[in-house]
């Protein structure tokens, strides 16, 4: 169903309740405007906030409103339809009255052939407008694991003052895309983390690593430094300490200050906190 517009507004700063676009439309029809000057006819709103795309619907049988939070937006929808129907219907009188034109013509009715002429015409502007003009616009989203679409359609209304076209409902839309960049969806791992041991470096003589964990052959260790080469912060925490400590989960390995530091560093320029202060304790000492 198409709506009229009542309210429009859409900007890409906030109003004084946070709200960046704001679209209200009722029941297209001079019994809903009519309705509307009561207070009475339902209307549909579109709000969208910083943190929220919000449709809420009255009608004369109840409410009901989609709420779809930004972060969890995996599509915007906007875009127009033109109007097929209504313009084949005047084309199609255009058609016919044209053929009646060459009827009167021929029958010498010349003034009546000339005002059916004009009124072909009529019927093939009145086609042509109503394609060219009149559009129903769509605006919506889809969340994250949903099939449907929440959106409404609509159409500008000349009782209500609203001129909203195509470029508009474009605008709402990279509105949105700009909220859903400021709000990314956090990533979720297809598989569950796999534990990680939680080394401490302790007060006293030396740095210590208490775990209690089974032991490890030379490939984890090797697979640890694979892991720690390719970039990952914690693997390269925990080969540092391992170099630091001669051991790495109770296997002896080549004791290196230096090749610790120096994987604490890299680990700790990606923002890796146990690093940093590893390596802080490291070079107190």
């Amino acid at each position: 169903m198409a709506y009229v517009v009542k309210e429009w507004r859409a900007s890409h700063q906030p109003d004084i309740n946070g709200v960046y676009v704001h679209i209200g439309v009722r029941r297209a029809g001079i019994i809903s405007f009519l309705m509307s000057l009561a207070g009475i006819d339902p209307t549909v709103h579109l709000t969208v906030t910083e943190k929220n795309f919000c449709l809420e619907a009255g009608t004369f049988w109840g409410y009901f409103k989609r709420t779809v939070p930004i972060r969890k937006i995996s599509e915007i929808r906007d875009g127009f339809n033109r109007a097929w129907l209504a313009p084949l219907f005047f084309w199609g009188l255009g058609v016919l009255s044209f053929f009646y034109t060459f009827g009167l013509l021929f029958s010498g009715e010349i003034l009546s052939s000339l005002g059916m002429l004009f009124l072909t015409c009529i019927f093939v502007g009145i086609g042509l407008y109503i394609y060219v003009f009149y559009r129903v616009l769509s605006i919506g989203v889809v969340g994250s694991g949903h099939f449907f679409p929440v959106e409404i359609n609509f159409k500008p209304s000349l009782i209500e003052g609203q001129s909203i076209g195509a470029e508009d409902a474009e605008e709402v839309g990279r509105i949105i895309l700009e909220l859903m960049n400021a709000n990314p969806q956090p990533y979720i791992s297809a598989h569950p983390p796999t534990p990680v041991p939680d080394f401490s470096i302790l007060e006293g003589s030396g740095l210590e690593i208490i775990e209690p964990v089974p032991q490890v052959s030379d490939n984890e260790f090797e697979r640890l430094k694979m892991s720690a080469a390719t970039g990952d912060s914690e693997s390269q925490y925990k080969l540092g300490i391992a170099y630091y400590n001669g051991t790495y989960n109770n296997v002896l390995i080549r004791k290196d200050r230096e090749e610790a530091k120096k994987w604490l560093r890299w680990a700790a320029q990606q923002g890796h906190a146990k690093a940093a202060h590893a390596l802080q304790r490291i070079d107190t000492k």
